[in-house]
């Protein structure tokens, strides 16, 4: 039995991954991992599953627009959300589900490599070379940077710094 309940556009209650396994094994990576030819379909719903949370979880805060009702299970679809070329945004856009099968491929070369508990990285305010001791800024970044993630979703994303101008 599946573990996927796939979004449809509709706004599925349950739902917890944007796209059907096909889909996922028909993807061709754009970061260059691929998906294991010893994973079977529980380990790779298992991943896309895993994948899709943390893109919601990650970047759900800066799509455009409004959930389409209160009770589907994830962000999308969405309504009044267009892209950064001003187009409308309907059902689940391809790239969300890009990006979901791209975290999949993160959690499948390592389990647990999107959810781990990761140290504060830069912003050092005081570093002890005896006895090693580093100290970091709060608001230091924490964790890993998976680019593809964001490249997936860029123009999709909302608040990205950058202001469109238009007359």
């Amino acid at each position: 039995m599946s573990l996927l309940i796939v979004e449809d556009g509709s706004g599925v209650t349950d739902a917890n991954v944007y796209s059907t396994l096909d889909a996922f094994k028909a993807y061709t990576p754009r970061g260059g991992l691929s998906i294991p030819t010893s994973a079977d379909d529980t380990t790779l719903e298992k991943a896309l599953i895993r994948g899709t949370a943390y893109i919601e979880g990650a970047y759900s805060y800066r799509w455009p627009g409004y959930r389409m009702t209160q009770t589907q299970g994830l962000s999308w679809p969405r309504y009044e959300a267009w892209d950064v070329d001003g187009c409308a945004l309907i059902g689940v856009p391809t790239g969300i589900k890009y990006a979901c099968f791209e975290a999949a491929l993160i959690e499948l070369s390592e389990p647990g490599a999107l959810t781990e508990a990761l140290e504060h990285g830069g912003m050092i305010t005081r570093e002890k070379v005896g006895n090693l001791e580093t100290g970091y800024a709060s608001g230091a970044p924490v964790g890993m940077v998976y680019p593809v993630l964001k490249n997936c979703l860029s123009g999709i994303l909302k608040g990205n710094g950058s202001v469109r101008l238009s007359r």
